[in-house]
Order: structure tokens, then C-alpha cells, then sequence
């Protein structure tokens, strides 16, 4: 069996929870660039007035002009989403963390087909708990939800036979109820469901609104013959869905281990030299740690607190292992020109994660001799494939290697 805990609004209510005084008003979070500025998270009173994330900051203070607009800060969710993973590995050891939703900056965990954007700006959670029977499902959702309460962050779960299932269930849930939907009756369950739910694009489901489709009972009445036909691999992928059939298994997140090392000034500073050598400060003792142990690394994580303007995160995943200073550098050099920031850099922080040992590699005492049998190896497959004719001159290193002259 599958728990999903699905947390609406989540950034939203991290920041309510640190401004007591903006825990009752309309809020909603911004992405703290110097471009035009985004609304990337809302609460959940500013979405009852239809604040949307990805709509404009200036159309929403036009729109509700009361709305109290503060700047993104994805560390301090961070720190929110691992306190919530402690308590839930009480519970289970496979959870899977499927959609931060705090922002088009920060990586999309696992994407799958639960991890479609969402106008609640939710945390989702998978949990495999294996085969317990009704009565002992209901106990364990209960402690769950207890132990989730000292949290004090609104929390909807689902239980159900597949990960599709019940992520629609924990959406129907009410706070501080279950939904648990038995074997076989997941088409039953999903049926009154609004089809913008599958994982579908833009373009499929204006024409699924065009074709009066609204919800998954209705398309999954569709003729499967032709869902490939008219939606492609996706629509057979959300037929599937749609009727109540997802095999996707719960990945195991991968905690993995971490450095981290960072720099603060007393003024904020916006001079690109003072932030170089910074940058280049951290760099050189994070990876003199990563020498000393014998460790490359492939995940690089830059934050930078802005004076007054939250903090902004940058990720990116190198294409090979390294523990080259030049080429992390040159990493660095490209996130902070992306970063277009909006205000002085109060603190730096860099993270390097996905650390693995060095991979040994055999000293050779005759480089030049593998140079030679490669040589040779090449040459006798030309050989063995086209024949000895084909080729009318020997191998050295002051001429061409050989000439290629049909004969025949």
C-alpha cells in the first residue's frame, strides 16, 4: 500500500509560520530577481481571490492591492522539508519526495507523473508501507498524523494500492482526516476526479476541454484503441492513470551526504571582485576537504541571502565527477551570472553533494607501448573485416599510418 502526504501551500505556511503577523493575510512569496519579479507560492487565502503562481507581482497588488508580498527563501524550506523526513523515517524507510513547489529556480525532485505543477504549491510525500489490513492502515495514518501535528503545517493523507490513487485521494482529504481507498475500487474513486489532474500538457487538455472531457470517469470511457492514436505515449500513460492502474514503485530518497562551507560580510555587497574571491575562498577549502578524503563530487548547490530580499539557491549537476578547481569555478562563475539578483549578497554558501571516492586508476610504466597495440588492434579489425588488399602500407609514426587503396 501507498501513503501519500501531501502538504498544501507548503512555502507558504513555512513563511506564516516565521511573520506571526502575516499567519491571517493574504501572502504571497516572489522570486527576488532585478527582471520582471513573478509570484512563485501563495497562500491559501490569496488563492481563493485567484492568485496564481507565475502570474505578475504588479497584476496581483493591482488585483488585491491589501496582499503582503515577501521575498522566496528556499533554504528555510529546506530545513522545514528535513524536519519532516526525520519524522516520517520513524514510520517507513522508502519515502519519496516528488514536487518542491517553491519557485521555477529549484529542482524538480523526481519527476514523474505526480509531480505535475499544482495551483496548491504543495510538498508531496510518497510512503510504501507494505500489506496491513483496513483497521491497522487507519492506526498507522493516525499516528502519522500526530506525530506530523507538532509540525503545525496542514496535512492531507491518502492510502491506496498505487502512487496515482492516492495522491488524488490526498488531495480529496480533509485536514485531519484519512481517505483510504480499497483494492479494486480505484476507477470508482477517481471517476468524479477533474481530468487536469493527469499528467498531460497544456495543449492535450484544452483539447480534451473542447472535446467536453472534464474529468478522469470521462476520459477513461474514451476507446483505448485510439488513445495513442490521438494523444500519444502520454495519453496511454494517463488512460492508465485515469483508470485507477499506475506501477510506478516508491524510489527510496537518497539522502546523501553533504559539505558545505560559507562567508557572510557585514554590509551587504553587490562588487563582483569581493564576491569572486569568495566564491573562490570556498571553493578552495571545500575542496581541500574532498582531497583529504579521497572524494570527487557532481552536485553543487550556491545560496545567497539577500539583505531584507529572503535568499535565492542555485543548483546544477555537472555532467562528470570532479574535484577540479577550475572547473567548479567556471560552474560558480555561470550560476552567478544567472542569478540576476535583486539586492546587496549578505551571506554565501556553498554545497557540494553526490560525493563518492576517487576512482583509482593503474599506473601504466609503458605508456607508449597501449599507444601501439590500440594501433594494432584497430588495423586488424580493418583487416578481418575488408582484408589484407585493402591496405598496401605499414604502420609509423613519421608517415600516415596507412593508405587506403581498393585493389581488388
Amino acid at each position: 500500500m501507498i501513503l501519500c502526504v501531501f502538504f498544501p501551500f507548503f512555502a507558504a505556511r513555512v513563511e506564516q509560520q516565521q511573520h506571526a503577523e502575516a499567519s491571517d493575510e493574504l501572502l504571497a512569496l516572489s522570486e527576488n530577481t532585478r527582471v520582471v519579479r513573478r509570484i512563485a507560492a501563495v497562500s491559501e487565502q490569496a488563492a481563493t481571490l485567484d492568485i496564481r503562481p507565475g502570474m505578475l507581482v504588479r497584476h496581483a497588488q493591482a488585483f488585491v492591492p491589501e496582499i503582503s508580498v515577501l521575498p522566496l527563501n528556499p533554504p528555510r524550506y529546506r530545513q522545514a522539508l528535513d524536519a519532516l523526513l526525520k519524522t516520517l523515517y520513524t514510520f517507513s524507510d522508502r519515502i519519496e519526495l516528488t514536487y518542491r513547489g517553491w519557485g521555477t529556480g529549484d529542482e524538480k525532485v523526481s519527476l514523474s507523473v505526480q509531480s505535475a505543477a499544482s495551483s496548491l504549491n504543495p510538498a508531496v510525500l510518497f510512503l510504501d508501507i507494505g500489506m496491513l489490513k483496513p483497521q491497522a492502515l487507519f492506526n498507522f495514518g493516525e499516528q502519522l498524523q500526530d506525530a506530523l501535528r507538532h509540525h503545525h503545517l496542514p496535512t492531507l493523507i491518502g492510502i491506496a494500492a498505487n502512487r496515482f490513487t492516492a495522491w488524488v485521494a490526498a488531495q480529496s482529504a480533509r485536514e485531519g482526516e484519512i481517505v483510504y481507498v480499497p483494492p479494486g475500487e480505484e476507477r470508482w474513486m477517481l471517476m468524479c476526479h477533474p481530468v487536469s489532474l493527469l499528467p498531460l500538457n497544456e495543449k492535450t487538455q484544452r483539447r480534451l476541454w473542447w472535446l467536453g472531457i472534464r474529468t478522469l470517469g470521462d476520459f477513461a470511457r474514451l476507446p483505448s484503441a485510439a488513445m495513442r492514436a490521438q494523444f500519444g505515449k502520454a495519453g496511454q500513460v494517463a488512460y492508465q492513470l485515469a483508470q485507477g492502474i499506475d506501477p510506478t514503485p516508491v524510489q527510496r530518497l537518497k539522502r546523501e551526504r553533504e559539505i558545505s562551507r560559507n562567508v557572510a560580510f557585514e554590509d551587504g555587497v553587490s562588487d563582483k571582485q569581493i564576491i569572486d574571491e569568495a566564491l573562490k575562498q570556498l571553493t578552495t577549502e571545500l575542496l581541500a576537504s574532498l582531497d583529504a578524503v579521497g572524494e570527487t563530487m557532481r552536485h553543487v548547490r550556491l545560496t545567497l541571502v539577500l539583505d531584507n530580499h529572503g535568499a535565492r539557491e542555485l543548483e546544477t549537476k555537472l555532467r562528470h565527477r570532479t574535484n577540479s578547481a577550475a572547473q567548479l569555478t567556471r560552474k560558480l562563475q555561470k550560476l552567478l551570472e544567472s542569478a540576476r539578483l535583486a539586492a546587496p549578497i549578505s551571506e554565501i554558501q556553498l554545497t557540494l553533494g553526490d560525493l563518492v571516492p576517487t576512482v583509482a586508476t593503474q599506473l601504466e610504466l609503458f605508456p607508449a607501448m597501449r599507444v601501439i597495440e590500440s594501433r594494432q588492434a584497430v588495423l586488424d579489425d580493418l583487416v578481418a573485416c575488408y582484408g589484407e588488399h585493402f591496405f598496401i602500407t605499414s604502420l609509423d609514426d613519421d608517415q600516415p599510418i596507412f593508405t587506403a587503396v581498393d585493389t581488388a
